[in-house]
């Protein structure tokens, strides 16, 4: 009996430690301007990042690019997977070859989204978009 309490003490203890652990981390992350999600505003109604082609989980691609839509409300999510890998998601999304949502949480900070934004040109010549911005974008994320 007095064993079972204290396997029960000590398990209650580890409990608690976690607890404290993940709340203290936790706000060390909001305090240090961590985003769950990254939003990024532009002018284009496609979008890229150089470099991604094939390994993305959403758009359309037609053998030589990526198209990406962000006519529904007006900006992209862009995360960035602890594999190195890039995907984009979409509060809403449509494409003619497939379409769906992916919902990933994960601690992104603006900072570290780098590469060239680019935009396609009627001719589909991709050039650099001056009218990207980044911003934190946490509302709706657990």
């Amino acid at each position: 009996m007095v064993r079972v309490i204290e396997r029960t003490t000590a398990g209650t203890i580890a409990v608690l430690l976690s607890s404290l652990w993940q709340m203290a981390a936790s706000s060390l992350i909001k305090t240090t301007g961590g985003c769950s999600t990254v939003r990024l505003s532009g002018t284009s109604s496609h979008q890229k990042i150089e470099g991604v082609y094939t390994r993305l989980s959403n758009g359309c691609y037609d053998g030589h690019n990526v198209y990406y839509n962000a006519d529904v409300q007006g900006y992209l999510y862009y995360f960035r997977l602890a594999s190195g890998e890039s995907t984009w998601a979409f509060g809403a999304h449509s494409c003619s070859r497939m379409g769906y949502v992916m919902v990933i949480t994960e601690q992104l900070y603006p900072e570290s989204v780098t590469g060239d934004w680019l935009e396609a040109g009627e001719v589909m010549q991709w050039h650099r978009n001056e009218g990207i911005s980044v911003d934190c974008h946490n509302e709706g994320t657990s």
